[in-house]
């Protein structure tokens, strides 16, 4: 399954919305993960397993956002863009 990025931008951003119970249109690219939205290391690793569900990857093992090295909810798009690129390519498409 190719993952548009679009679908990507509205998945992560549908994901976050679910497990902070705030509307996905308010949850902005540049919002930080942790000052604007709040996010703490229960609602990191919910959205983590969420978006393993999603897409079928492995995130990595992380219970802060910066401790993957994210610090917005674009950055956290990148990072599963980048792991769905990874799965595309493994299974050779």
């Amino acid at each position: 399954m190719k993952a548009a990025r679009n679908e990507i931008v509205e998945a992560v951003r549908g994901v976050l919305a679910e497990v902070l119970h705030r509307p996905a249109d308010g949850i902005s690219l540049d919002a930080s993960l942790e000052l604007n939205l709040g996010m703490d290391s229960l609602t990191t690793i919910e959205a983590s397993v969420a978006l393993e569900e999603r897409f079928g990857v492995a995130m990595p093992d992380f219970a802060r956002p910066d401790e993957a090295g994210l610090d917005t909810v674009l950055d956290l798009v990148e990072l599963v863009a980048r792991k769905v690129a990874e799965r595309d390519a493994k299974k050779g498409r």
